[in-house]
């Protein structure tokens, strides 16, 4: 005998009230990192200026009790500048739209607003990650530098001498100044230098300096044979240099992918230039990478410890990469 099912089933009714959970979520946990990590200062300027100063490097200081006082050139001041840059995001609402009943919005206005300066702030956190040039407002807007504008400053090399004297017409550089040596794109760093390895300054003249493997080198008076002389002379268009706190990826053996090694390059490098780091910034990809590194993971522990811990994933490494 066949049941006939004469239920009244819930896909048959109509007029059925909508189930619309009434608040709406907004998931952006550290999506402005650097923005909240910077300082910030007034302007009154839409050019902002400020002063650089640096120390001599560390050197054997002794003196007898009895000498004549004497002196030594001080190092000057350097200035330093970028621009500002303007942000502009627009909404409208009606105002039958402010006045209807929405899920989750009551005060449509307000919650435009609230959405549109989390907007501007990711394009401030944008501009300063991506911004490789600083420029005044011309035939198009102005724009400050951001981090890559500061890091991806370099200078070519016109000329390495055999006697290991570099020409880099007004250099700018102060004695015991740490210096980055790369490859050009059409060149090749020369075999008596190495990438990702800081060198110190000694200056011969506005145009001209040697490189040495300590600052200490750079202030003894025979420092010209404590130079570093290549292989054979250089002509330009073969290397590049830079007094930025960087790690040619690049040029390693892992062909731009970040290794525990670069990692560890970049930290030294930060550290020399007097650098106190204690996060690191780095895209998804690279964050992936990080967590793949293996070096360290066997772990010694009291032996009166008596609980185990399993750790998941740690990041503990100091630097940015980009």
């Amino acid at each position: 005998m066949a049941i006939i099912d004469k239920t009244v089933k819930s896909g048959t009714i109509v007029g059925k009230m909508q189930d619309i959970t009434d608040f709406i979520t907004a998931l952006d946990p550290d999506e402005t990192y650097l923005t909240n990590k910077f300082d910030r200062t007034a302007v009154t300027s839409t050019k902002h200026e400020w002063l650089n100063d640096n120390l001599r490097p560390a050197r054997d200081n002794a003196t007898m009790e009895a000498t004549d006082f004497d002196v030594q050139e001080a190092r000057p001041r350097t200035r330093d500048f970028n621009y500002c840059q303007q942000f502009m995001n627009g909404y409208s609402t009606s105002d039958t739209t402010q006045a209807i009943k929405k899920y989750g919005v009551r005060d449509e206005l307000a919650y435009q607003f609230v959405k549109c300066g989390k907007e501007t702030s990711r394009d401030l956190e944008y501009a300063i990650v991506n911004n490789s040039t600083a420029k005044a407002e011309d035939t198009t807007p102005a724009r400050f530098g951001g981090v890559t504008y500061f890091l991806e400053a370099t200078k070519p090399v016109e000329a390495i001498a055999t006697t290991g004297v570099f020409t880099v017409t007004g250099h700018g550089f102060f004695n015991g100044d740490p210096v980055i040596l790369m490859a050009a794109p059409s060149g090749a760093i020369d075999a008596k230098y190495s990438t990702n390895t800081p060198y110190y300054i000694h200056v011969v003249d506005a145009n001209s300096f040697t490189v040495h493997v300590t600052p200490q080198d750079t202030m003894k008076s025979n420092y010209a044979d404590l130079a570093i002389k290549p292989s054979a002379a250089v002509a330009a268009g073969k290397m590049l240099l830079t007094n930025q706190n960087l790690v040619d990826a690049a040029t390693s053996a892992s062909k731009g992918t970040l290794t525990f090694d670069l990692l560890n390059d970049a930290m030294q490098i930060n550290w020399k230039r007097g650098g106190s780091i204690d996060s690191i910034v780095c895209s998804g990809k690279n964050k992936r990478n990080i967590s793949g590194f293996t070096q360290g993971v066997q772990k010694t522990r009291d032996i009166s410890r008596k609980d185990l811990v399993e750790v998941v994933d740690v990041n503990c490494f100091d630097c940015i990469a980009a």
